[in-house]
């Protein structure tokens, strides 16, 4: 039986492809061939992240002060609950940084 792999390795199978169709040498037919083998390693790479994701857990302490397990939200931050009760924020200007990343 053969051994699964792991996110590592298949991240690199996935990054070898891409470069593989970026360098632009491939006749059609391979090219074609190694974009539909690198879907199928993006799509198994999105389920292992997603069975990541689903396992873990953030322990926060309750209104008891006991420590109870939480669901992870993506994007959510741990300290969300505690800084709400300070207010907004000071506007740092960080939104015009991102602009200039994606522009």
């Amino acid at each position: 039986m053969a051994k699964k792999k792991s996110f590592e390795e298949y991240l690199e199978q996935l990054a070898s492809l891409a470069d593989d169709l970026e360098a632009g040498e491939l006749p059609l037919e391979k090219a074609l061939k190694k974009y539909e083998q690198a879907i199928k390693t993006f799509r198994v790479c999105q389920q292992m992240l997603k069975k990541a994701e689903q396992r873990i857990e953030i322990l926060l302490r309750n209104a008891e002060g006991k420590l109870e397990a939480q669901p992870f939200e993506p994007g959510g931050d741990s300290t969300q609950t505690e800084d709400a009760d300070k207010g907004p924020s000071e506007d740092t200007g960080s939104e015009d940084s991102d602009d200039e990343l994606f522009a």
